[in-house]
């Protein structure tokens, strides 16, 4: 019986070292962020300066103009896609439309989906 209860008084006291000198996670301080989320944090900042425009929506199915009809001049910038005989020019004046960037357009050229980017 002595024996049992040396074991447990034993067992008591190295639980009572192990458990006792950790501290509390509360005493730490929760809402300070970590130098890693600190360093995310200075990173995506300096990626949204760089960038210094918000994302925007890409242009789906736009209209198309024959080349006869349309008024654009003949030094008029575009991009030129040509596909199976099937040939798509998107001038840049419609990509800057209003103000607005569109940096991705969807499309079909020659019965092919196609995504024009810049």
């Amino acid at each position: 019986m002595a024996y049992t209860f040396r074991n447990f008084c034993c067992v008591l006291l190295l639980m009572s070292a192990v458990f006792g000198s950790m501290s509390p996670v509360s005493a730490q301080r929760p809402n300070e962020p970590t130098d890693f989320v600190r360093k995310q944090q200075e990173i995506k900042a300096r990626f949204d300066r760089r960038m210094g425009r918000p994302e925007n929506e890409a242009v789906h199915k736009p209209p198309m103009i024959r080349a006869g009809v349309s008024d654009l001049g003949d030094d008029e910038p575009v991009i030129g896609v040509s596909i199976s005989g099937d040939a798509r020019a998107y001038p840049l004046v419609m990509l800057f439309n209003g103000g607005g960037v569109f940096e991705l357009l969807n499309d079909t050229c020659g019965e092919h989906p196609i995504a024009v980017s810049w």
